[in-house]
């Protein structure tokens, strides 16, 4: 019996969100013709604003070639509306394989990719008639401290650490000890990101997703302040590897490759069963200051900070990422933070939380990230209720801090600036988007529900929270016609 989905209608859902008070957050509409809309992705335009999401089926063949199931699964999205397919994680070496299962591109096999792509795209033409707006990538991934045949750590993290298991069957963490990954180490992790991208550009594949995600390697390093040499401490740094695989790219595939990445932007921290709810609490004690985290608020890592996502898009951007996929959590250790569902995993806790929250954290920093965007990419987003812009330059720091500072005391006063003071509701406004918050409304990502499950919208930068099998979770997208900056 569901505990908290019973929505038999949108009245039912607005209730909810009425009740628990997320109407900012979580706006509804059935409007449904930004379904339609098409979304320039760097010199592609993709046929409409609906996408696969990469979820892999860990069905894949020993040497990492795709199986029945996963021709199965992609002939499906190729025969479905989505018009943007985000192929799911395909490891770049197989000591990066998070199970023996996961998909692994690599020379012996890569026949078998360039198959997968090609019916995907008949499946595609035979339904549609076209396939020429239709953009297929497909998600390069290192599992680090994931890895299924021992933890590869990029730092020693006194939180995660703890829930890192050397040895699964006698529940050994990893210990202070442990060795980490050396910058040589790194330096080889760059060279198979590349070479499998090169690959993949070879197959056909339209873009390649340099994943940075759920605390998977790269997704690590963004928070690595307390590794130590070219790949830890500053941004700069932890920002070094990614960076230099999208330069490597480029130049090795004269720049005809879509680059994007699936990227958290905010970690959260460790969660474990309560033995007497059977709920998620947090892993205790968590250091503060946290410093192990990336998008956290330091002081009070429950909370999301996103001045740093905001920063490193704007590096990414530079660098040559032409499209960001916003997520968050890790499934591994607070998995109620990065897919906001009614029941919980089967080896997992009860959610500590209405999904709703989830939801509605996933929409807030969807629509923030896009809003610091606009400093560093002068990037535009459309939602049901306008567009908001923050003024600001690139490299604009102390604007960032301001940004910073007005996004707390905007949550902290909002409710109280609603009701009680509307210039204040205003300055809180002009300190987020800028001086032209007056007439501007605040931009949201917008729910919309739809016939087909799984499938998302996506612009430049989109939020993955769900909250029912049958709900667009996110909407960002251009209006037709409309320039890209």
């Amino acid at each position: 019996m569901p505990k908290h989905f019973r929505y038999r209608s949108l009245d039912d859902l607005q209730q909810d969100i009425d009740r628990l008070g997320l109407n900012d957050d979580i706006p509804l509409t059935e409007d449904l013709d930004p379904l339609w809309r098409p979304v320039r992705f760097g010199k592609r335009t993709i046929g409409n604003s609906m996408a696969v999401h990469p979820m892999e089926g860990c069905d894949g063949h020993l040497d990492g070639s795709p199986d029945e199931l996963v021709f199965r699964r992609w002939r499906l999205f190729g025969e479905g509306g989505a018009k943007l397919i985000w192929g799911e994680a395909t490891a770049v070496a197989e000591e990066a394989r998070a199970n023996t299962r996961q998909l692994w591109m690599h020379d012996g096999n890569a026949a078998s990719f360039e198959s997968l792509l090609a019916q995907t795209r008949k499946a595609h033409r035979a339904v549609h008639g076209r396939d020429d707006d239709l953009v297929v990538g497909l998600q390069l991934t290192h599992s680090g401290r994931y890895s299924y045949r021992k933890p590869l750590i990029a730092f020693h993290d006194p939180s995660a650490d703890p829930v890192t298991l050397v040895d699964k069957k006698r529940k050994i963490p990893v210990t202070p000890h442990y060795p980490v990954l050396t910058d040589s180490d790194l330096g080889r992790v760059e060279d198979a990101l590349v070479d499998t991208a090169v690959l993949a550009w070879k197959l056909g594949f339209d873009f390649v997703d340099i994943k940075q995600c759920h605390r998977y390697l790269l997704s690590e390093l963004l928070a690595a302040r307390l590794r130590e040499g070219d790949y830890g401490g500053n941004l700069e740094n932890r920002t070094r590897l990614v960076r230099n695989v999208i330069a490597r790219i480029r130049e090795e595939t004269k720049d005809e490759l879509l680059l994007a990445s699936r990227m958290n932007v905010y970690d959260g921290i460790p969660y474990i069963t309560d033995p007497d709810t059977g709920a998620g609490t947090p892993h205790s004690p968590y250091p503060v200051p946290f410093l192990s985290g990336f998008g956290v608020d330091v002081d009070d890592p429950l909370r999301e900070d996103l001045s740093e996502p905001i920063a490193a898009i704007g590096l990414l951007r530079e660098a040559g990422i032409q499209m960001i996929n916003a997520t968050m959590g890790s499934p591994y250790y607070n998995p109620h933070v990065g897919r906001p569902a009614e029941r919980s995993p089967v080896d997992g806790y009860d959610a500590p939380e209405h999904p709703l929250f989830g939801v509605a954290r996933h929409f807030r920093a969807a629509g923030t990230q896009y809003r610091g965007d606009r400093v560093q990419l002068a990037s535009e987003i459309h939602g049901q209720r306008g567009c908001g812009q923050y003024q600001g330059q690139p490299g604009d720091h102390d604007g960032i801090r301001e940004r910073r500072a007005g996004l707390s005391r905007f949550r902290e006063g909002r409710v109280r600036a609603r009701r009680d003071d509307p210039q204040e509701e205003l300055h809180h406004r002009q300190l987020l988007y800028g001086p032209d918050a007056r007439q501007a409304q605040r931009t949201r990502p917008v729910c919309r529900r739809m016939r087909s499950p799984g499938q998302d919208l996506r612009g430049h930068l989109q939020g993955d929270a769900g909250y029912g099998p049958r709900t667009i979770r996110s909407v960002i997208s251009r209006p037709a016609g409309t320039a890209r900056p």
